[in-house]
């Protein structure tokens, strides 16, 4: 009997590709694929799709050209609106919760975080924390 790839259950569910998922895990995934995000590679030169299926939030998605903007736009994304994030490889049938893959990557992660630093916080509090760094520093 295979084992889950996410949480290690034993599962007669059939592959996804080459991946076998229990049915408590395929439910947490289509729990984040009905609101949340998906971060996907879309094509075999390494364009990302991120999708939002938070209602009403639909058009915070997009494509961008390599996996670490993807999955910082997913991350970004997915902690501003409060939902979780998946990472999908398509050819594979790999699923991934964005967190857990970062933290099972860490050069991906680093690089990931590396790209969030230098997103401009717009937020009143953001603004605040850059004023005092200006004033302090």
């Amino acid at each position: 009997m295979p084992e889950c790839a996410r949480c290690g259950d034993f599962t007669d569910n059939p592959a996804e590709a080459e991946y076998h998922y229990c049915d408590s895990c395929v439910d947490h995934f289509q729990q984040i694929s009905n609101s949340g995000v998906i971060v996907r590679l879309i094509d075999g030169r390494g364009n990302y799709e991120v999708s939002v299926t938070v209602p009403g939030q639909e058009g915070k998605g997009g494509r961008e050209g390599s996996q670490v903007e993807g999955l910082a736009r997913g991350k970004m994304i997915a902690d501003e609106l409060g939902v979780d994030a998946i990472f999908e490889y398509e050819d594979t049938g790999s699923q991934w919760d964005l967190e857990a893959y970062l933290n099972a990557h860490p050069s991906v992660r680093s690089s990931v975080y590396n790209r969030l630093s230098r997103v401009p916080d717009r937020s009143v509090a953001g603004f605040l924390s850059r004023l005092k760094r200006k004033l302090m520093g």
